[in-house]
């Protein structure tokens, strides 16, 4: 059933501080105590049904919209096989709704900051979004309540807003990405640009995930090797990247406890073995740039050049470490 509530801590998106916190410019709009007379952040004027959704675009693509048309937003990580299903559902059904309400994924994976906005008590979980609240949340275990709660939500989020303006477009294909704005790995159950369906075989992707909520690493690295022997071009990244994920935990569950790894490499900068450790509390502290940065110095040890490749597909396509990173790997090698 639909929750109604104010805006709290505990629901309701906190831009300004998440972005605080990364260093970044806060709008006028978000400073608490700002000037009335400063103006809102606008949504875009080209409407996308389906979009996914990093830090630096919540603002325009989830609040400033939501001031106009509801916004379910879905967060989880893109390995999970139910993620994938209301995700490719939700997208399909945003299309069909021309403009009546749009569909944002927030990938758990690459984009923590802005699930801690939410604070969902679980992932994955759905929540919809209105005049820039979150008016209610729900998982998405069972097809029929999913349907009937988003009915709901959006008959009673759409009655307190006006729509969309006569100037808006809708967009009924995929669009390149906006500026710095991360573009969409190919997940299990997405659609990559070939539009060809994922064929990652759903039973293995929920029994991996199982492993990997249980601990049982080894377990979960097993049947992603298997996958990665069979899968498609298009999914093939999308295992690499579960692979590089899950043997960081494999590694840390293994080594017992000591000293901060971090510190110890920075006081033995020329020690791959211990760069390799900080490397894994880096990805562990979700700073993968980090990683690969702690890492380039050091590859003329083959083992650092093969973790490091590795790492690779853990960074978003577009960042700054590729380029340095498959240099020094290059003149390591030749």
């Amino acid at each position: 059933m639909l929750q109604h509530h104010p805006p709290h801590d505990s629901c309701s998106p906190d831009l300004a501080r998440d972005l605080e916190v990364m260093g970044e410019d806060v709008p006028a709009s978000l400073r608490k105590g700002g000037s009335a007379s400063e103006p809102e952040v606008q949504a875009p004027l080209t409407v996308r049904p389906a979009i996914t959704v990093s830090v630096f675009h919540v603002e325009r693509d989830i609040i400033a919209r939501s001031r106009q048309i509801p916004v379910l937003v879905l967060l989880g990580g893109p390995l999970d096989p139910g993620v994938a299903r209301t995700r490719k559902a939700l997208s399909a059904a945003a299309t069909a709704a021309a403009g009546q309400w749009v569909f944002a994924w927030v990938n758990a994976d690459s984009d923590p900051e802005v699930i801690d906005q939410f604070h969902p008590e679980s992932l994955p979980r759905l929540y919809a979004v209105a005049d820039g609240t979150a008016i209610g949340h729900t998982g998405i275990a069972h097809t029929e309540e999913l349907e009937a709660w988003i009915d709901t939500a959006l008959t009673h989020a759409s009655a307190r807003l006006p729509g969309l303006p006569p100037e808006a477009r809708f967009e009924t294909e995929p669009a390149s990405h906006a500026p710095g704005e991360r573009p969409e790995i190919a997940t299990a159950g997405s659609q990559p640009a070939s539009h060809a369906p994922s064929e990652l075989p759903e039973t293995e992707l929920r029994a991996a995930a199982e492993a990997v909520a249980t601990g049982d690493y080894s377990e979960a690295l097993s049947i992603y090797a298997a996958l990665q022997d069979t899968a498609s071009p298009s999914d093939r990244p999308v295992v690499e990247r579960a692979i590089a994920a899950v043997s960081v935990l494999e590694r840390a569950q293994q080594r017992p406890p000591s000293a901060d790894p971090i510190r110890l490499a920075d006081a033995e900068p020329t020690n791959p073995q211990a760069a390799l450790d900080a490397a894994d509390a880096h990805i562990i502290l979700d700073q993968p740039e980090a990683a690969v940065r702690r890492l380039i110095p050091l590859t003329q040890h083959p083992e650092v050049r093969a973790r490091l490749l590795q790492l690779l597909t853990l960074l978003p396509p577009n960042s700054d470490e590729l380029p340095a990173a498959r240099r020094a790997i290059a003149n390591a090698v030749f």
